[in-house]
């Protein structure tokens, strides 16, 4: 009788075992994604619950990051741009599940900047003084400065042309690219009397198209070419091999041609840079179709009329093709016997066209077609 007592309550103990096991749910971890801003410091910071989404059966939560578990995770501009996450969800039995969240750090500072004034900048003996950014002004940002600009770029040149004082915008960009600007204010001088023998020209070039026309020629000077050289009394083109002070063109020459434009101060200074001149041609082809032309239908009964049977045309770059209504040629049979008006195109080399109208006869002034029309 002990023995089977014992025996029940060992079988209750199991079953109340096994309905616990069986109600126990495990935990699920559910993440969510951030976007967080650095602050001014550089400093953003995220805690593990910010990144549960509702995990279920959860009790406790950390992050893995770094190598490390953490209760919350630090970032700085080291870690601008997406970092994943990973949330590891604990219940109160120790059962643990994970999933990864995708935290974006910005940095949306701009820089500080600082502007210097009145900064002395000398002509060097080239005539030239190049002053760059980092000359103008400085700045400061948590996450780094990537570039410093004068007028936009990395650096300004001034020639003896420039002396005096001369406001620039100077542009700090940080890492992230967030950008300030201020006003600074340089002071060309000629310190060395450089200016005193003659400033080095600097040459700029225009890019120009040109035209052939009825002649098919076109030219260009070497003054068409500079745009606002500096320092410049005289132009020449290097051009074939030789210097010129007119380049000339030709059809062979139709599309773009690079020239070389020297400049020169007159005291033994000069400067070069390259303009780009496209040649084009828009004048079309002269045409002349004749006056009511005659063509008479062949013992197969049909006649061919091309473009170029009815219409002479002349164009300085050459004819490319002819047509009749818009075709090389028109077969005309026993059926289309008497006057036809057409109209005749003459194209050129460089897709120029011209129309000319004339009617023609077709006629069988050889009786080709009483025994009935051939067949075509």
């Amino acid at each position: 009788m002990r023995t089977l007592f014992l025996n029940l309550r060992l079988a209750v103990f199991l079953l109340f075992l096994m309905a616990a096991f069986k109600s126990y749910a495990q935990p699920v971890a559910n993440c969510q994604n951030l976007n967080l801003n650095l602050n001014p410091n550089g400093v953003a910071s995220v805690s593990a619950t910010q990144l549960n989404n509702g995990s279920l059966n959860d009790s406790s939560f950390s992050i893995f990051f770094g190598g490390a578990f953490q209760s919350s995770v630090a970032f700085n501009c080291n870690n601008v741009g997406t970092n994943n996450l990973i949330l590891y969800v604990t219940d109160s039995q120790g059962a643990q599940d994970t999933c990864t969240s995708v935290v974006t750090i910005s940095d949306t500072f701009a820089p500080t900047v600082f502007c210097a004034n009145n900064i002395p900048v000398s002509i060097g003996t080239n005539g030239l003084a190049v002053v760059t950014g980092s000359q103008i002004g400085s700045a400061n940002e948590v996450c780094g400065i990537q570039s410093l600009l004068i007028n936009g770029s990395f650096s300004q040149t001034y020639t003896c042309n420039d002396l005096g004082p001369i406001s620039v915008l100077f542009t700090a960009i940080d890492n992230s690219g967030n950008s300030s600007n201020c006003i600074s204010v340089i002071n060309v001088i000629d310190s060395n009397n450089n200016c005193s023998g003659g400033t080095a020209p600097v040459a700029i070039c225009g890019n120009i198209n040109t035209y052939v026309g009825n002649s098919g020629s076109a030219f260009v000077t070497a003054p068409q070419l500079n745009n606002g050289s500096l320092n410049a009394s005289s132009f020449l083109i290097y051009n074939a091999g030789s210097f010129q002070t007119t380049a000339f063109f030709d059809c062979s020459d139709i599309g773009i041609n690079n020239l070389i434009l020297y400049v020169s101060n007159g005291q033994g200074q000069d400067d070069t840079c390259t303009a780009t001149v496209t040649v084009i041609d828009t004048t079309s082809p002269t045409i002349v179709c004749q006056n009511n032309p005659t063509f008479s239908i062949g013992q197969n009964g049909v006649v061919v009329v091309t473009g170029q049977s009815v219409a002479t045309a002349t164009d300085p770059c050459g004819i490319q093709n002819y047509q009749i209504n818009g075709t090389s040629a028109i077969t005309f049979s026993c059926n289309n016997l008497g006057p036809f008006t057409a109209v005749f195109t003459a194209t050129d080399n460089n897709g120029n066209s011209s129309n000319c109208f004339t009617v023609i006869n077709v006629i069988d002034s050889n009786n080709n077609c009483s025994g009935g029309t051939a067949p075509v």
